[in-house]
């Protein structure tokens, strides 16, 4: 196991880089579309709901960035897309429950839990898209 840890690593550090810089401006857009969407445009809108739209938002930029860059995905098929929407649609519902659980059970600042869930959703997002959405022939 160690062994295909490290033979993984030798060979999708720059895939991780890449997945980091999409990952960080993804996260980025997510949270400032959220503060945007919480503190100017819908103030008095349940927190959820808006980070949800936040996630959505960035999810297109998203699938674009990695599909074409990120993995570099040589076939683009239809079940790519498919792919991703399960991938998003279950990172989404991890975020929010993640959302959910730590503003309203925790009782965190709402913009401290997003950044905690952020980076556990990207870590399975990672995982997913690498060995499901955009999977090679010659992945370990």
């Amino acid at each position: 196991m160690i062994r295909q840890s490290v033979h993984f690593v030798k060979h999708e550090w720059k895939s991780a880089i890449k997945f980091l810089i999409v990952g960080g401006t993804s996260f980025l857009i997510y949270f400032f579309g959220y503060a945007v969407l919480t503190r100017f445009v819908f103030p008095t809108a349940p927190l959820v709901l808006m980070s949800v739209v936040a996630v959505t938002i960035s999810a297109l930029f998203n699938f674009f960035a990695h599909r074409d860059w990120t993995y570099r995905a040589q076939e683009k098929k239809l079940s790519q897309p498919v792919k991703y929407i399960f991938v998003v649609l279950t990172n989404t519902a991890l975020n929010t429950f993640l959302f959910w659980f730590g503003v309203s059970i925790l009782k965190w600042f709402d913009l401290t839990v997003a950044v905690l869930a952020a980076g556990l959703c990207a870590v399975y997002t990672f995982l997913a898209h690498r060995f499901f959405t955009f999977r090679s022939k010659n992945v370990v």
